[in-house]
């Protein structure tokens, strides 16, 4: 129940982003920005010993921050550098062996992302890909093991549309991925969670500066 909550509060905010989107006639998208963004991740997890392993279970949840960055603009072509620090709700856990009935719970709990970017114009709006790396900080939990907290890096890739509004703002809606290294279990030898290709939807408001 909680989770339909929250996707239908993501929806009422891009339901009210939407309504804001009266776009200006031209942007000019050189220079810095800055803004911030709500989303819905997912991805999967699977915890492994040796041969041992779960099968791959969903990891959800919410996530907000803030993003920035800087543009180039060269006639239609718009690049730059792009940067952004989330934190999350984004966990799932799963019960049989080898997480016995204490069940192993794996949570993303904060995130950031430095990622080059490159786009073009359409109308008056940007289309854009990015690509570069990405860090998380994820809590395990298995029963009443102590948990472990370990920080991974990976790589991330996005696609995104951003819509010039009124009063200087832009409007972001964003995809991406980001995927991460096995995760270590320490307080057990070899027990270890890998956590995959966590999909995010965001929606989001900048300015420039």
């Amino acid at each position: 129940m909680m989770k339909e909550i929250r996707v239908a509060a993501l929806a009422a905010v891009l339901a009210i982003a939407s309504t804001m989107a009266q776009a200006q006639s031209r942007a000019d998208w050189t220079g810095w920005y800055a803004g911030a963004f709500l989303g819905w991740s997912q991805g999967e997890t699977r915890w492994f010993q040796g041969a041992l392993t779960t099968p791959n279970f969903d990891t959800s949840g919410l996530v907000a921050g803030a993003f920035g960055g800087y543009n180039w603009q060269s006639n239609k072509l718009v690049y730059g550098i792009d940067a952004e620090f989330g934190l999350g709700e984004v966990d799932g856990v799963f019960f049989p062996f080898p997480c016995g009935g204490a069940g192993c719970t794996t949570e993303l709990n904060q995130f950031a992302t430095l990622r080059a970017r490159l786009g073009t114009e359409v109308g008056n709006a940007l289309i854009y890909g990015a690509l570069g790396a990405a860090w998380g900080t994820f809590k395990l939990t298995l029963g009443a093991v102590p948990p472990v907290t370990e920080d991974r890096f990976g790589w991330t890739g996005a696609i995104g549309y951003e819509l010039p509004l009124q009063n200087n703002w832009r409007l972001r809606t964003e995809v991406s991925v980001m995927d991460f290294n096995d995760l270590n279990f320490g307080p057990i030898p070899l027990l270890k969670a890998d956590a995959d290709m966590f999909t995010t939807i965001k929606v989001g408001l900048a300015r420039p500066f």
